[in-house]
């Protein structure tokens, strides 16, 4: 049996904490990987892919999505002596990317 397509025992509560930051405000991105994120065999099922390649125009509708998905509005948080805690949950398949801009 595979777990391939998601299993929710496998999900996580993340707890991240980043040290050292040197600016008191930043703007936090969350941009994820997952079954209704980025997800590119979906892509692939929205433009009628069913061939075993994409042909030109499947390429490049395929292209003018390769992009990673907010999965929250962007916001600024508050680092508190160097350090910032967030947690979010992470469904199984998944990938976040925390992006940490000063401001």
């Amino acid at each position: 049996m595979t777990k391939a397509g998601g299993e929710a025992l496998l999900d996580r509560s993340v707890a991240l904490r980043v040290n050292g930051l040197t600016a008191p405000r930043y703007r936090l991105c969350h941009r994820r990987l997952d079954e209704a994120h980025s997800n590119l065999v979906a892509a692939w099922g929205d433009i009628g892919g069913t061939a075993d390649w994409p042909d030109d125009g499947q390429w490049q509708q395929l292209a003018a999505g390769n992009r990673l998905e907010d999965l929250e509005p962007e916001r600024v948080v508050e680092a508190v002596d160097g350090s910032l805690d967030q947690a979010f949950e992470l469904p199984m398949p998944s990938v976040s990317l925390i992006e940490l801009s000063p401001i």
